[in-house]
């Protein structure tokens, strides 16, 4: 018989993977999937952010400025290192390569591009197991060595 997913320990494997759907969904702009990571009670810490905001609100920004139809978005996450807390909780820390180029229509006669690059982020995410056995986010920390602009 097959473990219940909610009461087996995580696994690095788990979170590795979840980290990677996790980008994936974002840069795919598939936009419930991308909301559906975090926990209901998360909150964000981004790169450009002065304080701690709940995830609900820094994902509406999110979707505002990179979910559209024209933004093309890549990101690859390296250097990944994880500590689990318990069973059910794991740190993971990584660095993350994360590009975007975002079409925005200036007047009639054309576009205007905007570009956005991290290009050596850390991020660090703190990943539950929540009651269905579905990895959540529960903290999201972003930020950017103090030399990149």
């Amino acid at each position: 018989m097959t473990p219940d997913p909610a009461t087996r320990a995580l696994t690095r494997a788990e979170v590795e993977s979840f980290l990677h759907q996790y980008w994936n969904n974002l840069a795919s702009k598939k936009v419930q999937a991308h909301e559906d990571s975090f926990a209901p009670n998360s909150f964000i810490f981004g790169s450009s952010s002065k304080r701690v905001e709940p995830a609900r609100l820094a994902l509406l920004r999110r979707q505002r400025e990179y979910m559209n139809e024209s933004t093309r978005i890549t990101a690859q996450m390296t250097n990944l290192q994880m500590e689990f807390i318990g069973t059910d909780a794991a740190v993971a820390a990584y660095n993350l390569q994360f590009e975007v180029d975002k079409r925005i229509v200036t007047d009639a006669v054309g576009q205007k591009t905007a570009e956005e690059h991290l290009l050596n982020g850390r991020v660090t995410h703190v990943i539950i197991r929540d009651t269905d056995g579905s990895l959540k986010v529960l903290h999201e920390h972003i930020s950017r060595p103090t030399a990149e602009r």
